[in-house]
């Protein structure tokens, strides 16, 4: 440990001498319009062709170019919906900025260009299909929370054990929690313990960006991206610097505040934010005609995030911490069958990163991240007068992580990377009642290199586009035998239809047991199974997008044979353990559909997906059984109106039956549940002041449903919001 440390400090004290030794500069800085109205373009993909430099633009059509060596270059500018735009001629000096203005006309362009592309601030220069949520939808939505936002994709579903927005957890295609891997600016967020994230950790106010690869990629990634990837990333400047302050209260004692904050004077770059949380949550729900009372469902949590960064020529910095801590009541489950007898549970979460990037020339790049997360809690019932289940326990979560990787750019349309990783897991956990069920300290080490590749042709006969996409990690984990996880992917834009693209990839993917799964001790209720495998999975997938105009459909359909999947069950002597399914597949649909309509002040979006999972290996009654827990059809729509300076939407959530035991037996599925809820803001500049006003219903209509087994959601439930926020261009 001592030495990790001492490795980060001389890798700081070097990497710091080299920037402060550097001048700085925003090299190419510019802004993207509409050719025919003037007005800005959000989102615009601006990249430097025959170099690995590449941005987007903000919401004011701006974006910045940083770091890029002086000569003559060709700039490219991409947006859905307009014509891409080359630049030729753009010269880069070293003591002054070059500025352009960049002007897009409208036109029919296919949607998969830009998802299958790599994104502007993705690691590894490629990745599968992936849907990318930008500023100004996080900003129309973040209202309702991340559960709002992200259910806006096919297939994805949030989840929390209650109303108050904390305790979130995601979930991909049905699969479980710990099988989904959540990044924060490239840091990965999964517990060891347990390989699940709390999403309410993430700084909302402080997100500009989140991509969702909505399967796995372990080729990249390694273990827990095996049924998908959530990239959060925090907000660029561009050369802005403001403060906001947003309040939200409303419905069973729920209240918080937060304090945002950034700051662009080149060659720096700050952004900050603090939160405070207090939710009561006894709210009624009604469960076999009955109407109840939730209690010791309370929390209160604040958190600080503080990101600086340090830019120069050649060279990029930034150093992150993250901080969270507070307390919340752990309500009994199976509606209150059982007390609670005040259970509370503890957490103070500290996260850690620098992340450094050397421009080696027009067409390369190298990237060293180097991160640490630490979660410590405890878990507390010791009011309970049974022994069988009283508990105290203290747990202590640690995660170093480094990876270093080239990136570098060999044609227009060929792009790679390889790179090399380390990852270290370390638990200690003590039961303070009973020391002998104590798992006490475990340790684990992953190593691995990885490649990734993309070439692109646009020049083919009946083709606008064609790219091949290749990625392969060797990885050697927990002392297992090392393993090669591959990624493929093709996709194709045909001349005759340039609004349709298709694509078709194939990978394997890898989910390692968590420490809970393999060493949880012996007591009366549960206990781990050290002999466990991977979770291991080969899948494809299938995608079609088609972009008539301003309107878009996307399909997706894929196939995964799935070995290995690690559920809990209950033994013969009440004993939950968990264990292998040996065998399974699943199989599903997703599509997305956004109409824009009433001369584009209104938007219709639709998401529906559908799931058969079914379990095959051969025990009496499982085989040929729906996995549990997964949802055959899901539907979510949103229906968004804009005048003047309102903004509305309504939210319409549909989940169906879901089966709780592998039999599948009658009268344990969790029934289906409909969810409407409404959002309303007002939005008021003056000067560079801007004052947003929000109020959102939930559960409008007061339906019981429950979203984890045993743990009902409130009924109807009324919020308000209000942000002020000061921006210095």
């Amino acid at each position: 440990m001592q030495r990790n440390w001492l490795y980060w400090i001389i890798y700081l004290l070097l990497v710091t001498g080299q920037v402060a030794l550097s001048q700085s500069s925003v090299r190419i800085r510019g802004t993207v319009v509409d050719g025919t109205t003037g007005t800005p373009v959000a989102d615009a993909i601006v990249r430097l062709r025959g170099t690995a430099f590449h941005t987007q633009s903000d919401e004011s059509g701006r974006f910045y170019l940083e770091n890029v060596p002086p000569g003559e270059y060709q700039l490219v500018v991409e947006r859905l919906g307009f014509q891409k735009k080359t630049v030729s001629g753009i010269v880069v000096r070293p003591d002054v900025a070059t500025r352009i203005t960049i002007r897009l006309e409208p036109a029919v362009l296919s949607l998969q260009e830009i998802l299958v592309e790599a994104s502007p601030q993705a690691e590894n220069g490629t990745t599968p299909a992936a849907v990318v949520i930008p500023a100004s939808r996080i900003q129309q939505l973040k209202g309702g929370g991340i559960p709002t936002i992200l259910h806006q994709i096919a297939g994805v579903q949030v989840e929390s054990t209650d109303g108050s927005g904390e305790h979130l957890r995601i979930r991909i295609h049905g699969s479980k929690a710990n099988q989904v891997l959540v990044l924060l600016d490239g840091q990965r967020l999964n517990n060891p313990q347990t390989g699940e994230v709390d999403l309410s950790v993430i700084p909302l106010e402080s997100i500009e960006r989140i991509e969702v690869i909505p399967h796995g990629f372990s080729a990249r990634y390694g273990g827990n991206a095996y049924a998908g990837v959530v990239a959060f990333y925090t907000r660029r400047n561009g050369g802005k610097s403001g403060v906001g302050l947003t309040a939200r209260g409303g419905s069973f004692r729920t209240a918080s505040g937060s304090v945002n904050a950034y700051l662009d004077r080149n060659p720096f770059q700050l952004v900050a934010n603090y939160r405070q949380s207090y939710s009561l949550q006894n709210f009624p729900y009604g469960y076999q005609n009955k109407v109840f009372i939730r209690t010791n469902a309370w929390s209160r949590y604040r958190q600080a995030f503080v990101k600086g960064g340090f830019r120069s020529p050649r060279q990029q910095m930034t150093a992150s911490a993250q901080f969270r801590e507070g307390s919340r009541g752990l309500p009994s489950p199976y509606f209150n069958n059982y007390r609670d007898f005040g259970a509370f549970s503890t957490e103070q979460w500290f996260l850690g990163q620098i992340f450094h990037q050397y421009v080696l020339g027009a067409r390369a790049l190298w990237q060293t991240r180097l991160s640490v997360n630490q979660l410590s809690q405890t878990f507390n019932n010791e009011a309970d007068p049974s022994p069988f289940t009283r508990f105290h326990t203290r747990n202590q979560n640690r995660t170093l992580e480094a990876n270093s990787q080239m990136e570098f750019t060999l044609t227009s349309r060929w792009h790679s990377s390889v790179g090399v990783h380390y990852l270290q897991e370390v638990l200690q956990q003590d039961n303070v009642l009973y020391p002998r069920y104590s798992i006490g300290q475990k340790q684990r080490i992953a190593r691995a290199a990885f490649i990734t590749t993309r070439k692109g042709w646009d020049t083919l006969p009946y083709l606008q586009l064609l790219r091949v996409q290749a990625a392969l990690r060797i990885e050697n984990y927990f002392n297992l035998p090392a393993k090669g996880f591959p990624f493929v992917a093709l996709s194709l834009v045909p001349s005759a239809l340039p609004s349709l693209s298709v694509s078709v990839s194939w990978q394997r993917a890898v989910r390692y047991p968590d420490f809970n799964s393999l060493f949880w001790k012996g007591d009366a209720r549960a206990r781990g199974n050290p002999d466990l495998r991977p979770e291991e999975m080969q899948g494809s997938m299938w995608a079609l997008v088609w972009q008539p105009g301003k309107a878009s459909l996307s399909m997706r359909y894929f196939r995964e044979n799935l070995t290995d999947l690690i559920y809990w069950h209950r033994g013969v002597n009440g004993v939950w353990q968990p264990r292998n399914l040996r065998s399974a597949f699943k199989e599903g649909v997703d599509v997305s559909l956004e109409i824009p309509f009433w001369q584009n002040h209104g938007t219709l979006q639709l998401a529906y997906n559908w799931i058969r999972a079914i379990n095959t290996t051969p025990e009496p009654n499982t085989y040929r059984k729906q996995i549990v827990f997964i949802p055959p059809h899901t539907v979510n729509a949103t229906l968004q109106f804009q005048g003047g300076s309102f903004w509305g939407a309504l939210f319409f959530r549909y989940v169906a039956e879901r089966q709780t035991v592998p039999a599948n037996s009658p009268g344990t599925q969790l029934l289906p549940y409909r969810i409407w809820d409404v959002q309303v803001n007002y939005k008021k500049a003056v000067g560079p002041v801007v004052l947003q006003l929000g109020v959102q219903v939930q559960n409008i209509f007061n339906q019981d449903y429950q979203l984890i087994f045993g743990y009902p959601m409130p009924r109807r439930a009324g919020y308000v919001t209000c942000q002020i926020q000061w921006t210095h261009k």
